[in-house]
C-alpha cells in the first residue's frame, strides 16, 4: 500500500479524494507523516501470544480438539482513507 500511495501521489492523484489507500499489517512505518496510511492492525502481537500458549499447553500434553482463538483486526483511520 505504501508503494501505491507513493506512485498515485506522484502522479498527482488526490488520495483519498478520488481513491482510499488502506494497508493490511499496521506496520509501525504507516504512521510516518509522509504517509499516514490507513491500515488494518492485523494484531500479529497478539496472535503471538496465543500461539505460544497453545504450543506450552501441547508441549504439556494437554488436548485442545478444535481449539480456536479469533483475533479481531483493527482498522486506524489516518489521512488516506
Amino acid at each position: 500500500a505504501l508503494s501505491v500511495l507513493t506512485h498515485l501521489r506522484a502522479r498527482g492523484v488526490d488520495v483519498p479524494g478520488s481513491i482510499a489507500v488502506v494497508g493490511c499489517a499496521g506496520l509501525p512505518v504507516t504512521s510516518h507523516p509522509a504517509f499516514r496510511l490507513s491500515t488494518l492492525d492485523l494484531r500479529l502481537d497478539v496472535m503471538g501470544i496465543h500461539a505460544v500458549d497453545l504450543v506450552v499447553r501441547m508441549a504439556r500434553g494437554e488436548q485442545l480438539p478444535n481449539t480456536r482463538v479469533v483475533v479481531r483486526p483493527e482498522f486506524i483511520p489516518r489521512q488516506t482513507s
